[in-house]
């Protein structure tokens, strides 16, 4: 049996066959993640939230360029909850978004709402 995470394409040496969630596993990606976890001093660059799990999020995506060669500014630190809340915005269709989130609508609308709720607070706070 071949091995098909193994193969590269002969004329670029780049692998071949690999979805986006194998390329985030990669050495280079997850040193481009620690970069910049550690530019943005291990917090959410939205909410500032530091203990709840961060991800690092492509603002912009660029067809042909893998995710570790994007440049510092079309990369931040997101909470989980703001990450899902910005993949939301990019994918404003909710048809769209279903399909993207594989049906989780529910969860996906009660973080929009915890997350509004939580800037709600916020500015009653300030009052």
């Amino acid at each position: 049996m071949v091995d098909i995470t193994r193969m590269v394409n002969v004329q670029s040496t780049t692998p071949i066959n690999f979805n986006y969630t194998d390329k985030l596993k990669n050495p280079r990606w997850q040193k481009r993640r620690l970069e910049i976890l550690a530019r943005d001093e291990f917090m959410c660059r939205k909410c500032g939230r530091d203990d709840k799990t961060l991800s690092v999020h492509h603002l912009k995506y660029i067809k042909g360029r893998e995710p570790w060669e994007y440049s510092d500014k079309y990369l931040i630190t997101y909470c989980e909850t703001c990450h899902e809340y910005a993949n939301y915005i990019n994918y404003p269709d909710i048809k769209t978004w279903m399909i993207i989130f594989q049906n989780d609508f529910y969860s996906r609308v009660i973080c929009f709402l915890k997350l509004t709720l939580r800037k709600l607070t916020r500015k009653i706070q300030v009052w």
